[in-house]
């Protein structure tokens, strides 16, 4: 045990000596994935803006009723997230609406409100190009006639209650404002009658946070390519020397890959945490719950511990420099794009989701995912530690062979 501690420590020192050079080109791969995501979450938030239909408002809102039912219908009612109401002149509004960035606009007659209130309500003036009569344009006027026939029909009914029960001298004071409030509360809680389930593109995951997981894996898997003078062995003498004394294959693997897998560990903790903080910052759908930090970092540990014993494998197997990163890279990009690491899986064949399901990188995948589902991670985790023994212990018998026929 002693001699294996001294060997241990040894490799630490060589670990160390790589640590600067690897954190550098980790935070570099870091970088060109954080601008990859950064523009597949951009482009996805201007397919949301863009996908709402714009209705712009012409006309004096200043009126206190009508300023606060605009409001309300932008900031509570459940029709902000498929109509955005732009308030805008006419002349804007023509302008905006010849070039397509608007579905139709609406012009308020003066002293709107005023009329509402007496009963007799001035009509609006609904304008659109009447181009492109199609689904979508026949669901936009479907939308807004059936807004303005709730809010008409039972303004004229409030009102006019309001006039007969005067004349006929029953009238109560208060009673009509909650008959209106209600019939307010009843048209903006329209969302009370159904629930909106999201389920996502793949694992439960919005498209960003999706691969936001998946480039975190195949960063991971590219972090073998720096290691290649760490972990290539041209040269046997010393692993023979070893084994006559009585230090075999399981002990120097156990030296060696121990360091690694430490030094690996401490890069993706640090490179993760900071790019988890910034994109959190930057974009909040991408920030996971409260106490993430330990969170991040035990999905961390089967992850990096099944990936990089994977790693040192593929470089026991090769006998170059050359040969070993090759093995690197391609195994990193077959296994990525196989895992839905660069596409979301549900999108993938049923084949290639099975394979994805029972590959060490998949596994990974879904293991960092369950930091945004809150889905139970045991036991892909142990699947993952599973991984790491087995690819270990191929280590050994590699190892063993190479020694006994060098």
């Amino acid at each position: 045990m002693k001699k294996l501690s001294v060997y241990f420590a040894l490799q630490v020192k060589r670990a160390l000596r790589y640590f600067p050079f690897v954190l550098a080109i980790m935070l570099l791969i870091c970088l060109a994935l954080g601008i990859a995501l950064g523009a597949i979450a951009s482009v996805e938030a201007d397919d949301e803006r863009h996908g709402k239909v714009r209705i712009g408002i012409v006309g004096d809102t200043d009126e206190s009723f009508l300023g606060f039912g605009l409001a309300a219908i932008q900031s509570l009612d459940s029709s902000r997230y498929a109509m955005e109401l732009v308030e805008m002149t006419e002349e804007q509004a023509r302008r905006t609406l010849a070039d397509g960035s608007l579905a139709a606009y609406l012009i308020l007659p003066e002293g709107f409100v005023s009329s509402v209130v007496k009963g007799d309500i001035k009509p609006i003036t609904y304008v659109t190009t009447g181009s492109g009569v199609d689904m979508a344009s026949l669901f936009k006027e479907e939308i807004l006639s059936a807004i303005s026939r709730m809010l008409v029909e039972s303004q004229k009914g409030v009102y006019g209650l309001e006039e007969v029960m005067r004349a006929n001298g029953v009238w109560v004071s208060g009673s009509l404002d909650r008959m209106a409030s209600e019939y307010f509360s009843l048209i903006l809680s329209r969302n009370a009658v159904f629930e909106t389930k999201v389920i996502g593109v793949s694992d439960g995951l919005s498209f960003p946070a999706y691969m936001l997981c998946g480039f975190s894996v195949l960063m991971i898997l590219l972090g073998g390519l720096p290691c290649c003078s760490l972990l290539i062995r041209r040269d046997l003498s010393l692993p023979r020397l070893m084994n006559a004394r009585g230090r075999g294959g399981f002990y120097q693997v156990v030296g060696e890959y121990a360091p690694y897998f430490l030094m690996m560990l401490t890069v993706f903790s640090l490179l993760f945490m900071l790019a988890f903080s910034l994109l959190a910052a930057e974009m909040p759908a991408l920030a996971p719950s409260g106490g993430w930090h330990l969170d991040l970092i035990l999905r961390l540990l089967p992850t990096v511990l099944a990936l990089t014993a994977m790693q040192f494998l593929l470089y026991e197997l090769s006998t170059g420099l050359v040969g070993g990163v090759l093995a690197q890279l391609l195994t990193a990009v077959a296994m990525g794009y196989v895992s839905g690491c660069m596409y979301p899986i549900g999108f993938f064949p049923d084949t290639i989701r099975a394979l994805s399901a029972v590959l060490p990188s998949g596994l990974a995948r879904v293991c960092l995912s369950t930091l945004y589902s809150g889905e139970d991670v045991t036991w892909t985790a142990i699947a993952l530690v599973g991984y790491a023994v087995l690819f270990l212990l191929l280590s050994v018998g590699v190892r063993r062979y190479r020694i006994a026929r060098a």
